[in-house]
């Protein structure tokens, strides 16, 4: 077995650029697998950080919860949203409900002086909004209750618009203008952006009193969200339970009937993530079979042409005594030397693609080492299986026609 093993490396290095061309389809068809593979497990990880970052303890209710298509999204906004009036119905008839908060969501810039942000998310909250989602202040301080009773034009700043409007500049006690009114800052975010590594824009944000958002604020969602954290000993099923068992009778639903709103939480988002990459999994399989497919094809064709330009070969050695197994070993050797070589190329030359574009775009760097492993595997496995045919034919050779061939 070592002998033809060394026979047929002997082989691969008198003919090189042959090889060359043999290992060109597996090495481009295992790279792009290997580096697409990496980046996604890098953005894998971004997304997951952030998702587990959440309280996992949390519930949203919401009109329109996860939308993956525009059929699902038009059947959504025709539910009715989720008013002040729920709020208040929810606090009186829920037992399981610790803590809850309201976000109003609405868009707006913010300017001061000359200075002004693009794109600023403005949220109505309430006082619970820091302890709901584990918030952290920077500087300053949140709302008061009598803040938010008042209507008062008070407001915390996210990272992103600070900087915008107060580069340098200590924010706390100064004032910043939006839809002409004049609001005083009094409290700044820690950042979130860190989370993962990755920034979504997730500090370009102000908060103010829900009372003043819906009193002040043009371009806002009518319908509102309301976090939820269940008190000390209840579950968050038993509390999500309750709660819906509650809007159902407000927007009387029939037994029959779904409900007309949406939860989400931690358990839900990670949910839908792992069925959204299992999906990219599923596509970068589909990809990888066709580029390997495609090498296979290429290995069975040059190993044929192989075997058609060594028939004396074969011949002489036939006649010497080697006997037909051997010779089908020593092609089936070559090819899946061949290939795995090109697929160990094609992982290494995949993660350096991969590792270099995750440095660009300041992602984390995810090995995929059972991808390797896998990449070296099947194209060994494709070697041996398309070049059972050529190796076949050169063992079935006739030794005298062999010996004839010029």
């Amino acid at each position: 077995m070592i002998d033809t093993f060394l026979m047929a490396l002997r082989s691969l290095r008198a003919h090189l650029m042959r090889s060359a061309l043999t290992l060109s389809g597996i090495v481009i068809g295992i790279t792009a697998v290997v580096g697409m593979s990496a980046l996604i497990r890098g953005v894998d990880e971004v997304i997951m950080g952030g998702i587990r970052a959440m309280n996992p303890h949390v519930v949203y209710l919401m009109k329109a919860g996860i939308v993956l298509s525009e059929a699902d999204w038009r059947r959504m906004m025709r539910r009715p949203d989720i008013t002040y009036e729920d709020l208040h119905a929810l606090r009186e008839d829920c037992k399981t409900v610790g803590l809850m908060d309201v976000f109003a969501g609405g868009a707006g810039d913010l300017s001061r002086g000359g200075r002004r942000t693009r794109g600023l998310q403005v949220m109505g909250v309430g006082e619970n909004y820091m302890e709901v989602n584990s918030m952290s202040l920077k500087a300053g301080r949140f709302f008061t209750p009598g803040e938010i009773g008042a209507g008062t034009r008070v407001m915390v700043m996210g990272k992103d618009p600070v900087q915008v409007l107060f580069e340098g500049i200590e924010p706390i006690g100064r004032t910043v203008r939006l839809f002409g009114q004049e609001y005083l800052v009094v409290g700044t975010f820690v950042s979130q952006a860190e989370v993962g590594g990755f920034n979504l824009g997730q500090d370009n944000f102000c908060v103010i009193p829900h009372t003043t958002h819906k009193r002040d604020v043009k371009w806002r969602d009518d319908s509102l969200m309301i976090a939820m954290v269940p008190r000390e000993g209840v579950s968050v099923e038993k509390m999500q339970e309750e709660v819906a068992r509650v809007m159902r009778v407000r927007h009387r639903l029939r037994a029959n009937q779904e409900n007309d709103f949406d939860f989400l939480t931690q358990a839900s988002f990670l949910k839908l993530w792992r069925e959204l990459t299992s999906t990219f999994f599923l596509v970068l399989l589909g990809i990888s079979s066709i580029a390997l497919l495609v090498g296979g094809i290429g290995v069975m064709a040059i190993m044929t042409v192989s075997v058609t330009e060594r028939t004396r070969e074969i011949g002489v050695r036939r006649a010497v005594g080697a006997k037909r197994g051997h010779v089908l070993a020593q092609f089936l050797m070559e090819a899946a030397f061949l290939t795995a070589a090109g697929g160990a190329l094609g992982s290494a030359i995949g993660a350096l693609i991969a590792w270099g574009l995750s440095k660009a775009l300041e992602l984390p760097f995810a090995a995929p080492w059972d991808t390797f492993a896998l990449a070296v595997g099947a194209s060994t496995l494709i070697g041996l299986v398309f070049g059972v045919v050529p190796a076949y034919r050169a063992a079935r050779m006739d030794v005298v026609d062999a010996l004839r061939c010029e």
